[in-house]
Formats: structure tokens, sequence, C-alpha cells
């Protein structure tokens, strides 16, 4: 099957071997001038060490390695994932979904709706310089934005919406100092005062429940006259 180059732009087939439906959706992506590249798994990783797809189509084994599949791309990538699951069942899709798969499809599936998944999924994760991140990862603290979930290595840390927006600008602007004023536009979405302390008790209730996961109570740091940052 022909592919395209590999590059930021390709969606990344993972088959287990090579066959119609794959051959199908294949000539559909070229048909609407997607870069795709097909591999097998193993070929797959040695190609994340090089690049970030666009999106991933994974076909799953059956049984219970399907879902645990599933797990294991997720750590590897944070980039849109739409499952093909063998056994056709609710209960089949469920286990992809809950395990980290953003869209799911039975075999034997059909290319033309996956096709159609595909292009909805670019629409809900775009890339680009005007759509931010859907995950920051800095060491052992990781934030998924469209969840609102923080977990400090396999911890949890349960945040309020604004306390995730406060981490989540303080992390995506790392190494910098961000006063007050940017901060209260940014994350409270009001002006700054300097009677109000409420920016302050949110930022004193991030540390500690990150400190409580493990986190390094430093990294979040207090630059007094200046403001906050992340390093």
């Amino acid at each position: 099957m022909p592919c395209s180059p590999v590059s930021t732009d390709t969606i990344l087939l993972v088959m287990a071997e090579e066959d119609a439906f794959f051959r199908a959706l294949g000539e559909r992506l070229q048909q609407a001038d997607h870069p795709f590249l097909c591999c097998s798994a193993v070929d797959a990783q040695t190609w994340l060490e090089r690049q970030a797809p666009l999106l991933v189509v994974l076909c799953l084994p059956e049984g219970e390695a399907g879902p645990a599949l599933i797990a294991q791309w997720r750590q590897r990538t944070d980039r849109p994932l739409l499952a093909i699951e063998a056994t056709g069942t609710a209960a089949g899709r469920i286990a992809a979904l809950s395990r980290g798969a953003d869209d799911v499809l039975s075999a034997p599936a059909d290319a033309e709706e996956c096709l159609w998944r595909i292009q909805a999924l670019l629409r809900r994760y775009p890339r680009g310089p005007d759509h931010p991140a859907r995950m920051l990862r800095v060491d052992s603290l990781c934030l998924d934005r469209l969840q609102m979930r923080v977990k400090v290595g396999q911890a949890e840390v349960a945040l309020t919406p604004i306390q995730f927006r406060l981490l989540w600008t303080l992390v995506a602007h790392r190494e910098r100092v961000l006063d007050k004023p940017f901060l209260y536009r940014q994350v409270l979405e009001k002006p700054f005062s300097t009677d109000d302390r409420s920016l302050d008790m949110h930022l004193s209730r991030v540390r500690r429940k990150l400190t409580q996961a493990g986190l390094a109570p430093d990294r979040l740091k207090t630059v007094h006259g200046q403001g906050y940052g992340f390093r």
C-alpha cells in the first residue's frame, strides 16, 4: 500500500497485518489528501520516537490484550486514538473507551465510516498554532486539558476548574514568572485588585494538593512583588 512521507501531519495506521479494510482506508485517506503511514505495532514504536502523529488508528487484538494495548498507547501519545476492536460487542467498545480510546469501531469496520470518524476527531482535536495542546507533561506531572485531570505519577490530584486553569497556565508558561494582573485576567477572569487574596488562596491549595501527591513543593514558586511560576 502506498504511504505518505513521515511528518507531524501523518495519520498513523497501526495494524496486525495488512487487510482489505486498511487498504480501503488508505485509498480513502489518499483521496481526502490526508497523509498516512501504515506500520506494525513494533515499527510504530520506532516511528513515535521520532515524530508525534496527527492521529492514530489502532487495530486491537482479541481479549484483554486489546484494552491493555490502548492503555500502553495512551501513555505514548496524547493525540486522538481511534480503535478498531475485534469483538463487535458493546462491551468491547466500552472497554476500549474506558482505557483511553477517543472513538471505537467494531470489526469488520467500514473504511468510509472510519474516514468520517477520523475527520470528526481532527475537528475536535486540531493541531496548529491557534489550538493549544490537549496535554502537558513535566517530569511526573501530567495535565489533561480536555478532561481537566491532573496526575503526579500514578496519583490523581483533584482540582477545581479554577485551580486547574491556574496550574495549566503556570505549566504552559514554565520557567516564566507570571504577574498577578495577567493571572487574574487569564484564570479568574476579573481585574486585579490588591485587596483580593483569592489567587493566593487558590495557588496555596494547588501547591498543597500537588505536594501531598508527591510533587516537590518548590516546583510552584512565589516571587514576592512579581507573581508566580512553575519550574
